[in-house]
């Protein structure tokens, strides 16, 4: 199993359940409705993380997951003070971005080994 995808799995299952607890706190309609698009786009990476977890991969996907976890815990802190969709958006799309990264990195490093 590849320890680093790994961690980038759990992180981002952390970040899926913080956004549906997200969920149960506000009586916005149309910002459930974006916190719940923006749980189906971490989820959708999360399927792809778990597609990816038995390949071996090299140390170059250690520092790219590192990133992702500085942006895990900026996403963290925001979740805690978000209250309109345009604000939910932009940080999970910053986090989503350091995510997609990394994903790139680890399919990219699985297809050379």
């Amino acid at each position: 199993m590849n320890t680093d995808i790994s961690q980038l799995l759990q992180m981002l299952q952390a970040q899926h359940q913080a956004l549906y607890n997200l969920v149960g706190t506000t009586t916005d309609p149309k910002f459930a409705q974006a916190i719940m698009l923006e749980a189906q786009e971490v989820l959708s990476r999360i399927n792809i993380a778990q597609n990816l977890q038995m390949k071996q991969t090299a140390a170059s996907i250690a520092s790219v997951v590192a990133d992702v976890g500085t942006a895990d815990t900026q996403l963290t802190t925001d979740l805690k003070k978000i209250a309109d969709a345009t604000s939910l958006v932009n940080s999970v799309t910053k986090y989503l971005t350091w995510v997609d990264k990394a994903i790139d990195v680890a399919k990219t490093v699985a297809s050379v080994i």
